[in-house]
């Protein structure tokens, strides 16, 4: 069962393989934000318009990631 639901979390992309979606970095950027008071000025002026790779050393695919 954990290992269906560990696949379940992972963001993965043929062309990358691992990867943090751009809506969650935005999330991320404007719930920090909040913590000093600049949340509408974030979200205002913040945009990620590609999600973001998960850069390492190792394995690719996501079927080899498990073992890791």
């Amino acid at each position: 069962m954990a290992h269906l639901e560990w696949f379940g979390s992972l963001y993965w992309s043929a062309q990358d393989g691992p990867y943090i979606p751009a809506v969650n970095v935005e999330g991320m950027l404007l719930e920090a934000a909040k913590k000093i008071k600049k949340g509408k000025q974030v979200s205002s002026g913040v945009y990620c318009s590609h999600d973001f790779p998960v850069e390492y050393d190792g394995q690719r695919d996501y079927r080899d990631l498990w073992p890791d």
